[in-house]
């Protein structure tokens, strides 16, 4: 995939080419057998995106190393009180990777070039309660470095060296996202001068549609923590399922419009408990779905089941977004009709049929 300098564009058809099959159709795919020893599958609904469906937000990193990453940073999560006086910076930073039990490298190229030797440059900091990611990268900032993960571990560098180590994540959003619109809020509130849009180096892409709904984003360690700290800053405004004071769990309610009746009414006896079949956790028992006129309500207490819901319900209308409901414009009276310039609207996936024999 091609990042720097590529356009985002919506969603198109997508052909998975599989060698040896000869004569398999699928008509659930809308696949079409080609003459030579090949098919031609024609993907014509989004499928539902398993990749977010924790209590809580989170990116996910694209790569071999992706489970040393996870490892790492829920290690360096940990809250502790650590004080340093006058500490030499190299055992100010073994003293946080021992307390998370893991290993932190130097780049002693970059380190040497610029001059600094981590064994005379001392740090004085006291950190109450603090993740010890938070302590490292306050420590390191100080005298200009800063941590990338490289080779499987946590490496100090420089934080010239580190603007210029560019990974890859994703970013899943909830089906019924206008990606467009998410890449666009990115990138004028984080780093807006980062980006490929004005001439920088980072990329930014929406998934194929089939796939699921997210971004794909290549950008520097820096500015993807900030990117992660904006979408689930978001994300946590939106799906707050606390227990409040007085031990009540408040619910979730969000309501679909579903014009089709016989999809509607399926949907309406089958979806909580197809919902609750695929969830390895977060499943429901308590969830709630029924008809209201020509849309679906669905209530639970639970995010991950809102998630899946939401993410079915737009698979099986075959739809690139879905609609919740408006509220009405005069909160007086219900039945008025939505103000029509902030109606969401869906739209129905129209790609062409594969051609015969095609590849």
């Amino acid at each position: 995939m091609s990042f720097a300098g590529s356009p985002r564009r919506p969603a198109g058809r997508c052909r998975l080419i599989a060698a040896g099959l000869v004569g398999l159709g699928c008509a659930a795919t809308g696949a079409v057998a080609a003459a030579d020893p090949s098919i031609s599958i024609l993907t014509t609904l989004p499928q539902p995106m398993m990749a977010n469906l924790g209590d809580e937000y989170r990116s996910i990193r694209l790569g071999a190393d992706r489970d040393a990453f996870e490892r790492a940073v829920e290690a360096l999560g940990e809250h502790h009180d650590i004080d340093f006086h006058d500490m030499p910076l190299r055992e100010a930073v073994a003293l946080i990777a021992d307390k998370a039990g893991i290993a932190i490298g130097f780049d002693h190229e970059s380190l040497d070039d610029s001059g600094l030797d981590v064994d005379e440059a001392s740090v004085t900091g006291r950190f109450q309660d603090a993740s010890l990611r938070a302590v490292l990268r306050e420590l390191l900032r100080d005298v200009d470095l800063a941590i990338v993960f490289r080779n499987e571990r946590l490496v100090v560098t420089t934080a010239d060296e580190a603007g210029r180590h560019a990974v890859t994540f994703f970013y899943p959003v909830l089906a019924g996202t206008d990606v467009d619109e998410f890449a666009a809020l990115i990138e004028r509130t984080v780093a807006p001068e980062s980006w490929d849009t004005v001439g920088g180096p980072g990329a930014i892409m929406p998934v194929p549609g089939q796939m699921g709904t997210g971004l794909v984003i290549r950008q520097t360690e820096a500015v993807h923590e900030e990117i992660t700290g904006l979408v689930a800053g978001l994300d946590a405004a939106l799906w707050s399922a606390d227990e409040v004071d007085d031990g009540v769990v408040p619910l979730f309610v969000r309501a679909y419009a579903v014009p089709d009746p016989v999809v509607r009414e399926k949907a309406a006896e089958r979806l909580a408990d197809i919902c609750n079949a695929a969830l390895p956790h977060g499943a429901d028992p308590e969830a709630a779905v029924e008809v209201v006129g020509e849309s679906l309500v669905v209530r639970s207490k639970s995010r991950p089941f809102q998630v899946m819901a939401a993410q079915v319900l737009a698979s099986l209308q075959g739809v690139d977004a879905i609609l919740v409901e408006d509220e009405p414009a005069d909160p007086a009276d219900p039945e008025a009709a939505p103000d029509e310039d902030h109606a969401t609207r869906y739209r129905k996936t129209a790609w062409p049929a594969a051609p015969s024999g095609g590849r």
